[in-house]
């Protein structure tokens, strides 16, 4: 069975890899419920985390997810204690973060940044224009990897509002000696030739 701590490292992959989840662990006694407001972070932890599910679904923007944990032992020797991913300040603050660079990329195109990150049935991507539908994506490293999922999410998502996709990226932590820009955009080369004729 699957220990704890290695739950709480699995989950916190989860949410560094997409800065929009804002989760609550309640690892206390038998029950653990985790809620945020990614549906990537939602279906890629259902679909991982091997343990019984009481409850799942979404309530306004916001997804959660009720595991029964009764099956998960603690060695003897240690108190059973909640396992935290951070203070609250921490996560206050990413999600201020996201928000300025979701309004930023709606600036970018004149559109608007979508409530909730897309979470709206007709509000899918976190912005959109007349022209594009825009994913944003942040890190604080010195190199992002370009995942195939979030493109073919983004171009689903256009394609159904008979739009251009478009990635934004924001590079937050930019050392003194870089003269480059923070913000950045990814878009197709069909969609670059649009634009170029």
């Amino acid at each position: 069975m699957i220990k704890p701590k290695k739950l709480s490292s699995l989950i916190g992959r989860v949410v560094k890899e997409d800065p929009k989840a804002l989760l609550v662990y309640e690892g206390i006694g038998k029950v653990m419920k985790v809620s945020f407001f990614s549906s990537l972070a939602y279906t890629e932890l259902k679909d991982t985390i091997d343990l019984p599910i009481i409850s799942k679904g979404a309530i306004s923007y916001r997804f959660h997810i009720k595991w029964d944990c009764s099956g998960i032992r603690e060695p003897e020797d240690k108190p059973v204690t909640p396992y935290a991913f951070g203070d609250r300040e921490d996560k206050q603050r990413e999600m201020d973060s996201v928000k300025d660079q979701e309004e930023a990329g709606a600036e970018l195109i004149g559109g608007r940044r979508h409530v909730g990150s897309g979470a709206i049935e007709g509000f899918k991507s976190d912005a959109s224009s007349r022209i594009w539908q825009q994913e944003a994506k942040q890190t604080k490293a010195l190199s992002m990897s370009i995942k195939l999922r979030w493109l073919d999410k983004i171009f689903r998502e256009a394609r159904e509002q008979d739009k251009e996709p478009m990635l934004h990226m924001r590079f937050l932590k930019i050392p003194d000696h870089m003269i480059v820009p923070e913000d950045w955009v990814l878009i197709s080369a069909k969609s670059f030739k649009k634009l170029s004729d």
